[in-house]
């Protein structure tokens, strides 16, 4: 597939140049023509369209587990990431006199869910950040012999830092302790190895870099603790026999479906089928690479222009966003929307998410404006890289 022809997939580029693809990633064509034949037949058959969802929701695992490295009967499709951090955490179950550690750049989806066994006696560690990263030192003298698990971002959302996720497993696993991480940022952008690094879960939801819908994402489970853990919350769809309705004795699937719950969203996994299969056709090291060559680009750019730049130039530590800070941001950001560039503007920072299908041309765009925009601020003196 050539970029022109994967362009034509998002029409979104023919309006305007989209670069905040790790907030919520343009609908590809695609994706919209599987959800629209699965409306279609859902309109025409009402619970006929159950068989055909089924088939894109296993679907839909199968190359998700494809992605990450692991076996399908690992994966359990959830609603959101807050949903799989809650069921990772209902599933460790803290003691009191334990501890959990977050630190202080993640999701309010990967700090909220352990806050409840506070009242348990559980203590909730943040490690600090330093020059908007966080030093693996200031990580491994969190995690202690008491710490049931560590729940962190792959790719943080605000600057961009990216762990080294085997290293974060070693020091965690040393201690006895859990790994939880939120791939939100990192599944589809960067390579991903569950099995060879040791991550015990891995939560994702699919409108991201995964081209899927909203509504729509998946839990990996490590094969030992899809043995040794009960279902957190216990649902039909979990079991091996549902059309037997046995209400006093529940037959739990023997794989990772067992921690299924109720009937999925079966139009959202139908997009992240196609979304997944898009990205399977495009070629995964292909969209890895190409991700990854965008994001250099542009951070040369922006370096050069002087802009204090946010995530770590090293490019083991980042992934698919750029953040950066400068005077008079929100003027430029809003500049850059009426212009018909779309980038982020929250916590504090700008950032720039470009995706596999965008090109240098636009960001050459984005640069050119950026420059412009600090000649004309900022006559005398320069901004601070």
């Amino acid at each position: 597939m050539t970029l022109a022809q994967l362009r034509e997939m998002f029409p979104i580029t023919r309006e305007k140049i989209y670069l905040f693809n790790g907030n919520i990633i343009p609908c590809a064509a695609p994706v919209r023509q599987a959800m629209t034949i699965f409306l279609e037949e859902w309109t025409r058959t009402g619970d006929g369209c159950w068989a055909s969802g089924l088939e894109a929701y296993v679907e839909a695992k199968r190359l998700f587990a494809e992605l990450i490295h692991a076996a399908p009967e690992t994966i359990v499709g959830i609603a959101n990431t807050t949903t799989g951090i809650n069921m990772a955490g209902l599933m460790i179950r803290p003691r009191s006199g334990q501890n959990i550690v977050v630190t202080e750049l993640e999701h309010m989806s990967d700090v909220y869910p352990w806050l409840r066994f506070k009242r348990d006696g559980v203590e909730i560690r943040q490690v600090a950040a330093r020059n908007g990263r966080i030093e693996m030192e200031d990580f491994a003298r969190a995690v202690d012999d008491q710490t049931a698990a560590v729940s962190i971002c792959h790719v943080t959302m605000g600057t961009g830092f990216r762990w080294d996720l085997a290293e974060a497993c070693r020091i965690a696993h040393a201690h006895g302790a859990r790994i939880v991480v939120d791939a939100a940022q990192a599944a589809g952008a960067v390579p991903i190895d569950v099995s060879r690094w040791g991550v015990d879960f891995l939560v994702t939801p699919t409108y991201k870099w995964l081209l899927g819908p909203l509504g729509a994402g998946f839990l990996y489970v490590c094969p030992e603790l899809v043995a040794a853990c009960d279902p957190p919350l216990p649902g039909w769809f979990g079991v091996a026999n549902p059309s037997d309705n046995d209400l006093r004795h529940p037959c739990w699937h023997p794989t990772a479906h067992k921690f299924e719950r109720g009937a999925p969203n079966m139009i959202g996994f139908v997009g992240a089928a196609a979304g997944l299969k898009l990205l399977r056709e495009v070629g995964h090291k292909a969209v890895f690479d190409r991700t990854a060559q965008l994001a250099g680009y542009l951070f040369e750019g922006l370096s050069e222009l002087g802009v204090t730049l946010c995530t770590p130039r090293n490019p083991a530590a980042r992934a698919g966003i750029v953040a950066i800070q400068l005077p008079g941001q929100d003027r430029l950001w809003r500049q850059l929307e009426d212009s018909g560039i779309h980038i982020g503007n929250w916590l504090g920072c700008l950032r720039i998410d470009p995706a596999c299908y965008n090109t240098e041309a636009e960001l050459e765009e984005l640069l050119k404006r950026t420059g412009k925009f600090m000649t004309n601020s900022v006559p005398m003196g320069g901004f601070g890289g």
